[in-house]
């Protein structure tokens, strides 16, 4: 599963790419370059930590995704598509492999 990750204006800001076996699997976050952001797109510290961890564990419950890892404080709950990091929401829109 691959998805892109939006902030509250629906502007990009990066991208989840998840692989799974069954309600389980791993995960890493891919944020777009500064340059393509703009000023008023402020990619949380946390998002980029997130990056820089690399592989995240994660698993489904409920339809809840739940990424967890020993570097992060807490875990990220991913509901409906959406999850909040530092107090910013983002949204997660799936990407189709056609």
């Amino acid at each position: 599963m691959s998805f892109t990750i939006q902030n509250l204006e629906g502007q990009t800001v990066g991208f989840l790419l998840m692989t799974n076996e069954g309600s389980f699997g791993e995960c890493m976050f891919r944020l777009l370059s500064k340059k393509s952001t703009t000023p008023e797109t402020k990619d949380s510290d946390m998002l980029q930590k997130l990056q820089s961890i690399g592989k995240l564990k994660f698993i489904i419950l409920n339809n809840v995704i739940i990424i967890r890892h020993t570097e992060i404080p807490e875990s990220i709950i991913i509901e409906n598509n959406l999850f909040i990091i530092n107090e910013q929401q983002y949204q997660l829109v799936e990407l189709n492999n056609s």
